[in-house]
Parts: C-alpha cells; sequence; structure tokens
C-alpha cells in the first residue's frame, strides 16, 4: 500500500468533499477535456484506414459520399500560385466590359 499511498490520499481529497466541488474541478473538468478532445481527433481524423493525419480537406466521391481527407490522400493536388494568378486574371478579364 506504500508506493500507492499519494492516489489514497488524492482520492480521499477529491471525493470527501461533502458538495463535490473538488469531483466537478478537478478530475472531471478533465475528464471533459479529454474526451472533447479525442472526438474532435477522431472526427478529424482522415478517413483513410492506418493514416493519423488530421483531415483539413472534404472529397466528395462519385457516389455522392463525404470524405474528410489528408493533404496526402486527396485524390486533387493543391493549386500553384500561377493556376491561381491565371484564374484570377481570366475572371477580371471575363468581367470587363466590352
Amino acid at each position: 500500500m506504500e508506493p500507492f499511498s499519494w492516489l489514497w490520499h488524492a482520492a480521499q481529497w477529491t471525493w470527501t468533499d461533502p458538495e463535490g466541488y473538488n469531483f466537478f474541478s478537478g478530475p472531471l473538468a478533465d475528464i471533459t477535456i479529454l474526451t472533447a478532445l479525442g472526438v474532435f481527433l477522431y472526427h478529424r481524423n482522415c478517413h483513410v484506414k492506418g493514416c493519423w493525419r488530421l483531415a483539413w480537406k472534404n472529397y466528395v466521391d462519385p457516389s455522392g459520399h463525404a470524405h474528410a481527407l489528408c493533404k496526402k490522400h486527396h485524390p486533387h493536388d493543391p493549386p500553384t500560385a500561377a493556376y491561381i494568378q491565371a484564374a484570377a486574371d481570366q475572371e477580371a478579364a471575363a468581367s470587363q466590359p466590352t
């Protein structure tokens, strides 16, 4: 029991408060924060099996299902600066009155 005496004293201090303040401000708050972080990471994880990266891009496959994919597994390459500039120039030219 000696190696776990610190745990015994911490549990006594946490759960012996008659109004439960120590429990709500201590372990329950930690459990809530860790659960919220776990849910966020679970839902923002890449949908490719075994990939641990966060997925910030959504991809809708031809059948209409949306998948959250990371930059590595997303099927489209990110646009380059030259591509964006060319698209902006084309849009500007199209909006000019003739």
